[in-house]
């Protein structure tokens, strides 16, 4: 009786161009957000529990600083 084997070809471990597409791609996003925060007036900011400083705080981050779970 024959046997016949499944090859699978092998995942590749390192980074792939979509992966690094969407990291890349997130940042930006991440980025964006952040600067449209400093257009919204303190009655806006107060809605969402932000306050003006906290505004300054985010827009002074680094722009692949993230929390980890956004980089699902």
């Amino acid at each position: 009786m024959a046997h016949l084997q499944i090859i699978r070809p092998r995942r590749h471990r390192g980074f792939s161009l979509i992966s690094i597409f969407r990291t890349i791609y997130g940042a930006y996003q991440t980025q964006r957000e952040r600067h449209r925060l400093k257009d919204l007036d303190p009655h806006m900011l107060n809605d969402i529990g932000l306050t003006s400083e906290d505004v300054r705080s985010e827009l002074n981050r680094p722009i692949w600083d993230v929390p980890a779970h956004w980089m699902r």
